[in-house]
């Protein structure tokens, strides 16, 4: 790498690090007018997606470090998945549980975070099963076609002359 391309990662590293943090903290205990609210809520997501696009630019040119490290270790994969199912499953939980409660929801700490391990406890339980139910057939099944489809591919053809 050359001193250019290494400043240039340095720079573009600290423009991502720069955009996500500020889209986190930024409104963090300030009272702004409605023109900057307006302005912060147009503009945040893309600002976010421009700082997790020079993360995943930054991983795939091999100019990571740590962080293509972490992100590439290979726990992750199960709890991906299975973090994907949540993520798909959530809403619908937390929707029925509280269409099927008799009592409006009180705003005090302790249930809530009593109901947020529920919910999270359940999403999870229902994703687990929705994974072993749905998705690791599926791939295993991929798995099973594509094998048989190479070898189709593969098997060396005799000619008899």
């Amino acid at each position: 790498m050359t001193v250019t391309s290494e400043k240039t990662v340095i720079l573009y590293w600290g423009v991502a690090i720069t955009c996500n943090i500020l889209v986190l903290f930024g409104l963090y205990k300030r009272y702004i007018s409605v023109l900057s609210s307006a302005t912060y809520v147009a503009l945040s997501r893309t600002v976010w997606a421009i700082g997790i696009a020079w993360i995943l630019i930054a991983c795939l040119t091999r100019n990571g470090g740590i962080v293509n490290k972490l992100l590439s270790f290979r726990v992750w994969i199960p709890l991906s998945k299975l973090t994907y199912c949540a993520y798909l499953l959530h809403p619908f939980i937390i929707y029925t549980v509280r269409l099927n409660s008799e009592t409006s929801l009180h705003l005090d700490i302790a249930p809530f975070i009593i109901m947020s391990f529920g919910y999270l406890t359940i999403s999870y339980l229902f994703a687990y099963l929705l994974s072993v139910m749905t998705e690791i057939p599926c791939i295993l099944l991929t798995g099973i076609f594509l094998k048989s489809s190479r070898r189709k591919n593969t098997s060396p053809k005799i000619e008899i002359t």
